[in-house]
């Protein structure tokens, strides 16, 4: 027997036994608590991992081959997938946190690096922390030059979106954080 026809034969006792222990499963399911929604989604995966171990010990070299085929490329995209996040960690340096409802996105780079960085930036902005310390940032992108740090003052300046970004103190010792408004400043005009 060759390999192919070995790993489908091995597959579709593993599906076998899968649809097995899931309608055993279902059935104290049922019997205890009912026909519900739940009942339903573990009938359908039971029977699901049936016809493909039933198919798959019954035709090996086409409806088994068809199974082996798309278990083994959702194994290389995965593959592919956790090689290209482990590239990703090792090419960045720092970390990276996304949180909560607005994104808020905190850079740890080195302080040689944001020297370098602030220095080669036109746009860069001293704003003061609550505590009074100046802190250099720079805006989102340039849709949005102008921050302050009322949000009612931003959104009745700005012609368009309004980007709010937090902020933690640069200070030593103070970490105080706080927020600024981003937003692109209204064209006023005086007709006169």
């Amino acid at each position: 027997m060759d390999k192919e026809r070995e790993k489908v034969y091995g597959i579709g006792a593993l599906f076998i036994v899968f649809c097995i222990i899931l309608s055993v499963f279902t059935g104290n399911q049922l019997i205890s608590m009912g026909w519900g929604y739940s009942s339903a989604i573990f009938l359908v995966i039971s029977g699901t991992c049936g016809v493909f171990g039933v198919g798959s010990l019954l035709k090996p070299d086409s409806f088994g081959a068809v199974i082996l085929r798309l278990i083994e490329s959702y194994g290389e995209g995965q593959e592919k997938s956790d090689s290209h996040n482990k590239q990703i960690q090792k090419e960045t340096s720092g970390s990276v946190q996304v949180m909560g409802d607005r994104p808020n996105i905190n850079i740890n780079v080195p302080e040689t690096k944001k020297k370098q960085v602030l220095k080669s930036s036109t746009t860069a902005k001293t704003f003061s922390c609550p505590r009074g310390h100046g802190n250099t940032v720079c805006p989102p992108d340039d849709n949005h030059p102008k921050a302050s740090l009322e949000k009612d003052h931003a959104e009745k300046s700005a012609s368009g979106t309004v980007i709010p970004i937090e902020y933690t103190c640069e200070k030593e010792g103070c970490g105080t954080e706080f927020t600024l408004y981003w937003y692109k400043e209204k064209i006023a005009a005086y007709l006169g």
